[in-house]
């Protein structure tokens, strides 16, 4: 990354933040579109942080995944699943990364709820329930993709190596 360039991540939150301000109270089109991209913002995030972390835990002496982890952190990184740190197995990688249990998050239940907010919307085209989105759904999602971003952050720099 060259100096002043901004990660993918924060370039579509920044995105779905746009959406959520140009939105219509009667059109539930923009607050979807800022919900779903609010969603791929969370994942680009995850993806980007456990990239970051793998990398660094090749580099220490003592790397923290055991060599099964590693492959399937690896196998996980190169596929073309989704990465949201929603799945116990990616859960794990995470643990095992950071010592982190992301269900200790004080935000942890609201970014569920925003992801399957997310997914059903992407999926079905509504959310859950059958229901519109509403500006309050979007503002939301907006706010614990935020809150998860900075989340990731903290926990990276808290367990980054000293040199």
């Amino acid at each position: 990354m060259t100096p002043g360039q901004r990660l993918l991540h924060d370039q579509l939150l920044e995105a779905a933040n746009q959406l959520f301000e140009r939105g219509d109270t009667d059109e539930p089109d923009h607050w979807a579109a800022a919900i779903v991209v609010a969603g791929n913002a969370s994942d680009v995030a995850a993806a980007h942080t456990l990239a970051c972390l793998r990398h660094e835990d090749m580099r220490r002496s003592t790397p923290r995944l055991r060599p099964g982890e590693a492959r399937k952190l690896d196998a996980l990184l190169k596929s073309r699943k989704t990465v949201n740190l929603r799945t116990k197995g990616q859960r794990a990688l995470w643990r095992s990364l950071t010592g982190s249990k992301l269900s200790q998050w004080p935000d942890w239940i609201e970014y569920l709820r925003h992801v399957d907010r997310r997914d059903t919307l992407v999926h079905r085209g509504q959310m859950p329930g059958g229901r519109q989105p509403t500006r309050a759904d979007a503002k939301d999602s907006l706010e614990v993709t935020r809150s998860f971003c900075q989340h990731l952050a903290n926990v990276t720099r808290s367990t980054a190596p000293r040199t």
